[in-house]
């Protein structure tokens, strides 16, 4: 079993430790609503099983981590990934690049 060491900085971190802050956080907003495994689960509509592998930082797909946020409340949270990066310089502001529809390979 892993042992807490503080938050994780995302952009030095695993996938594996990632996964585990995320599933301590998702825990900790569980708890902050005094909600159970079970009442989260049939709330996300998922199984509690699920729901105990995701605060262990254990591989759970993307529909059922949403489901999961949507039930906590936490959902907006999202919108803030992946989002286009601001101009680094006035010329990109004068004349943005537009966004590319494929890679090179």
């Amino acid at each position: 079993m892993n042992h807490y060491r503080g938050p994780v900085d995302f952009g030095l971190a695993t996938p594996q430790e990632v996964a585990e802050e995320l599933g301590r956080r998702v825990r900790r907003v569980r708890l902050e609503l005094d909600l159970t495994q079970q009442t989260l689960a049939d709330r996300a509509g998922v199984s509690r099983s699920l729901v105990r592998r995701l605060e262990d930082g254990g591989p759970v797909g993307l529909h059922a981590l949403l489901a999961t946020l949507m039930a906590l409340g936490r959902l907006e949270e999202v919108s803030a990934l992946l989002q286009p990066a601001p101009p680094a310089t006035l010329d990109e502001v004068i004349d943005p690049v537009p966004p590319r529809q494929r890679g090179r390979r």
